[in-house]
């Protein structure tokens, strides 16, 4: 059965880049692109215009209604949040690991500059033996 509680998933829109998708809100997915001119044109992309790919990803709702499975009867409103730039790198899956530990601590992640120098050390200690609490801690951040 499709579980539609309230959730976060890093999802991959293309074969070399991903996204976090918030469904926190009630009613609302919110999507933080950290490169989100990506496979896009270059006119500056709205709240509102959102990639194919990540339509697709949410279209279960709709697949699942069609099945005969109950869902909420509304699609979810999807927007983009602004979120730090991942700049030249291919930090996209870090990026989108480090906004959903955002969401998921109950910050915004539109609010945050992320330590983009400190990010991948700081992953590395989620899986290390000194992490005896098992708990995804919040990403280095400025802001």
């Amino acid at each position: 059965p499709y579980d539609h509680r309230p959730g976060v998933q890093i999802i991959n829109i293309t074969h070399s880049h991903w996204v976090c998708g918030s469904t926190l809100k009630n009613g609302h997915t919110e999507i933080a692109d950290s490169m989100p001119e990506l496979h896009c044109d270059t006119t500056p992309r709205s709240p509102h215009h959102i990639r194919p790919e990540v339509r697709k990803a949410y279209s279960i709702i709709n697949i699942a209604q069609a099945i005969g499975i109950q869902t909420p009867a509304v699609a979810p409103k999807i927007t983009n949040v602004p979120v730090t730039h991942q700049g030249q790198t291919v930090d996209c899956g870090l990026h989108a690991i480090a906004n959903g530990t955002a969401w998921l601590h109950g910050y915004d992640p539109s609010l945050i500059t992320w330590d983009t120098n400190k990010m991948q050390a700081h992953l590395q200690t989620w899986f290390n033996n000194n992490n005896t609490t098992g708990k995804a801690t919040m990403f280095p951040h400025m802001g």
